[in-house]
């Protein structure tokens, strides 16, 4: 497709055009950036005349009306005079076409898992997607799977409708979408199992020879291409994707949760118990449909409750357990079929009071096992607290310098107290702090604990006295920050406690960064005049613990460094530190001062020596681990441990003991079902507190 790049330009003018990402038919798709919201996207570029454009406006409609974790998100749509512009989530991961071949059948199957969700939900809302193929499957850039291409997607309002054009990709299509007859659930279900087949199997469920160009008679009844039953997929798999591909529609599963349930039984019956957990594939399932793909797993548990050592170290070494997707199955398993769990479970049921009593003993087993592994000590990092209480995202987390409370800011406007003195069971502080009239960006505690500082998209730096947390209160009028809104604050370290809190630093957005006097808590001033620190707005500030370097990180793709010794008279020390293109997003100090770390879009965490912050140097080489730009960093107190936040979604923990050879530390830690934009350290260093968009904060314990 031949396009106007200035116009589309013009169409979206909060937007930066990146490279070509996706091209088709319909048009093509580009990388973008939201440059207010800091956002990755991707923009789908409506060819005219193409034979997708007519739909451009029914598909936003549709993609707008959907919310579901394994539907792609629409964020814009922009119609134009002979091109549209549709403005969606970024899906970095890939295709499922790209990646089936790095995958087993465990991984299909949990694929098929989230995409019946995601038909459940659009069925729910009466929209036939009438595309399901693997191209239209995508994943995120933390593996999320994404239902995507909404472009033919049919409203429909009852049972049924009729099919007014044949519309579609002929593989994929059920029958009745051939003949032009009356389209359903059930229509999707069968491109769904076609695609399942495909990938399982790795050809197509016909006899002879097949072709994406023949149109016409429906697959079925095409004389030579009878369906045949796929070798080297376990039987109860093979039925629950042969009922979706029968000819008649009446014949298929009912709906696409009963096809989930179908396929997570026969998965966990073939597979064995964790198949879900070791594919890898992060899904978000209903209740039901969870409990079947871990059914299998109960009786395995209760007989451990049994054998459970008086001594157990969770920390020893342990077998792994197998992949079935890539290995071999054992005879026994590959013979289990759903026939043969049907006649079992009337035996099942007459034994209600045993079969009762089994579940209890594996819900106490697994409880006693859990508590007898915590008490012995668990050796990785794991999620111990929740706090939900902001209603939109959480921009900024920071503890005090006791330990006992967190502050957490958002885009609600809010700044909430939390009482984390008992991190299993933390709880909110008093009412929320208000006071800003747009959302927050950034928080920090005075080294002395008496003093929360807040910074905010409104041009204003509030402060609070936090001196009893459930008892919190505005010091008085904001402090104005010049030339655009405030998104930095910082003090020094708890480790300066000389300054007392005196010294505090803001940076906003016209890349300017100020030093101010706090010691009159109720009457601050400003030391000097701002400093004109970079081009570009000033995402981040660090004041080394000692109060003397100041460091500021710039969507310039710079990290600064500033002598303020003397705050009155600050001053720059060095050339510019570049290494992040695209912009830097934070930075943090060690609390020995020899060490500044930095992040920024390019996905990079980045180490530098700063002993002499004249001449600083990077060490080693970057650490990279993110699949996406880098929002946050923090040390921990003793200095051995750097944690960082993503836009992936993650929150990963850094071996930083040797500076110049950091590593990684076990895997990512997951939870978080939107950017993770906040990481702090708990004084004694044993908690991290990550703040997400996802409205949440999570407490992860690190041992």
């Amino acid at each position: 497709m031949l396009f106007d790049r200035a116009r589309v330009a013009a169409t979206l003018p909060g937007y930066d055009l990146g490279n070509e990402i996706g091209a088709g038919s319909f048009g093509l798709v580009l990388a973008g950036w939201h440059r207010n919201l800091q956002r990755e996207v991707a923009i789908k570029v409506l060819a005219p005349g193409g034979r997708r454009r007519p739909f451009g406006a029914d598909e936003a409609q549709i993609m707008a009306s959907l919310d579901h974790p394994h539907i792609v998100r629409v964020h814009d749509f922009r119609p134009g005079d002979d091109f549209d512009v549709i403005v969606m989530e970024m899906l970095a991961g890939g295709s499922l076409s790209r990646r089936q071949r790095e995958m087993g059948q465990e991984e299909f199957c949990a694929v098929g898992l989230a995409v019946a969700g995601a038909l459940s939900y659009a069925h729910s809302r009466g929209v036939l997607h009438r595309d399901i193929k693997p191209d239209n499957v995508m994943f995120d850039f933390a593996g999320h799977v994404k239902v995507v291409d909404f472009g033919i997607a049919k409203r429909v309002f009852g049972s049924a409708a009729t099919a007014s054009a044949v519309i579609g990709t002929p593989l994929f299509m059920a029958p009745e979408q051939v003949a032009r007859g009356r389209l359903g659930p059930a229509t999707d279900l069968y491109a769904l199992g076609m695609m399942l087949f495909l990938l399982l199997a790795g050809k197509a469920p016909f006899d002879g020879e097949w072709s994406d160009e023949v149109f016409g008679e429906p697959h079925l009844a095409r004389p030579g291409h009878s369906i045949r039953r796929p070798a080297g997929i376990p039987p109860s798999v093979a039925d629950v994707i042969l009922r979706a591909l029968a000819k008649d529609p009446g014949g298929r599963p009912p709906s696409a949760k009963a096809f989930a349930v179908d396929l997570a039984e026969a998965a966990a019956d073939s597979y064995g118990p964790g198949w879900l957990g070791r594919s890898g594939i992060r899904v978000h399932l209903d209740d039901d449909v969870r409990a079947a793909a871990e059914a299998r797993s109960v009786l395995p548990i209760a007989v451990a409750a049994a054998t459970i050592p008086r001594t157990i170290d969770p920390g020893g070494p342990t077998a792994p357990a197998p992949n079935p997707s890539r290995s071999a199955r054992s005879g026994q398993q590959q013979q289990q079929s759903r026939s043969h769990r049907r006649s079992t479970r009337p035996r099942f049921r007459r034994r209600g009071v045993a079969a009762a009593g089994v579940l209890l003993l594996s819900a106490v087993a697994a409880l006693l096992f859990a508590t007898i592994s915590r008490g012995a000590g668990d050796t990785r990092p794991h999620q111990v607290g929740l706090l939900a209480g902001h209603t939109d995202w959480v921009t900024a987390v920071a503890f005090s310098p006791n330990g006992r409370t967190l502050a957490s800011g958002g885009r609600d406007r809010a700044v909430r107290l939390w009482d984390v003195s008992d991190p299993f069971h933390p709880h909110q502080l008093g009412s929320p702090l208000l006071g800003h009239t747009d959302g927050i960006t950034s928080v920090a505690f005075s080294p002395d604990g008496r003093t929360l500082v807040s910074a905010g998209k409104d041009s204003a730096v509030r402060r609070w006295d936090v001196t009893d947390p459930s008892r919190a209160h505005s010091l008085g009028a904001p402090l104005p920050v010049a030339a655009g809104y405030a998104h930095a604050v910082a003090f020094p370290s708890s480790a300066g406690r000389s300054l007392d809190g005196r010294v505090m630093a803001s940076g906003g957005a016209a890349g300017m960064v100020q030093l101010w006097d706090l010691t009159d808590r109720a009457a601050p001033r400003p030391f000097g005049q701002p400093l004109a620190a970079h081009h570009d707005r000033v995402w981040s500030v660090a004041l080394s613990s000692e109060g003397r370097t100041l460091a500021s990180g710039s969507l310039d793709g710079t990290v600064r460094l500033w002598d303020v010794t003397d705050p009155a008279l600050p001053h720059s020390l060095g050339a510019p530190l570049d290494g992040h293109p695209g912009g830097v997003y934070t930075v943090a100090f060690a609390p020995d001062t020899r060490t500044l770390a930095s992040g920024g879009k390019d996905g990079l965490v980045r180490l530098w020596e700063v002993t002499d912050p004249a001449s600083p140097r990077p060490l080693g080489h970057p650490l990279a681990g993110h699949s996406s730009l880098v929002w946050s960093v923090a040390f921990s107190p003793d200095e051995r441990t750097l944690a960082s936040v993503s836009a992936d979604q993650t929150v990963r923990l850094w071996d930083v003991t040797d500076r110049t050879s950091p590593r990684p530390l076990g895997q990512p830690l997951v939870g978080h079902t939107d950017w993770v934009t906040s990481v702090a350290f708990s004084p004694n260093g044993r908690i991290v507190a990550s703040g997400s968009w996802d409205k949440t904060v999570r407490l992860w314990a690190v041992p």
